[in-house]
């Protein structure tokens, strides 16, 4: 059962991962490819440089916030105290 939650977190999670925000966040505000600005990169500074300051402060707000759903995703589907013991004993090259 424990394995089971486990794949079900690492699985949710990297779908909140990959949730390219600021790629959407510059389509939608400006219709631009932010891709295409600065670095390339879909970060939030690059959204600020390319799309604006409004949008980049969302990009970030909406990253950390990804990342922090993960966090507290996990926390509910499996014990903390599981999870803080799993990447111990739970490595996958085991």
């Amino acid at each position: 059962m424990i394995i089971a939650e486990f794949v079900a977190v690492i699985i949710i999670a990297y779908l909140l991962g990959s949730i390219p925000f600021g790629l959407i966040i510059g389509k939608v505000s400006k219709g631009i490819d932010v891709t295409k600005y600065g670095s390339g990169k879909i970060g939030g500074a690059n959204v600020m440089r390319a799309a604006g300051t409004k949008a980049g402060i969302l990009t970030i707000v909406l990253d950390i916030g990804k990342a922090a759903g993960a966090v507290l995703l996990a926390a509910v589907i499996v014990d903390p105290g599981v999870l803080s013991i799993g990447g111990v004993n739970l490595y996958y090259w085991q």
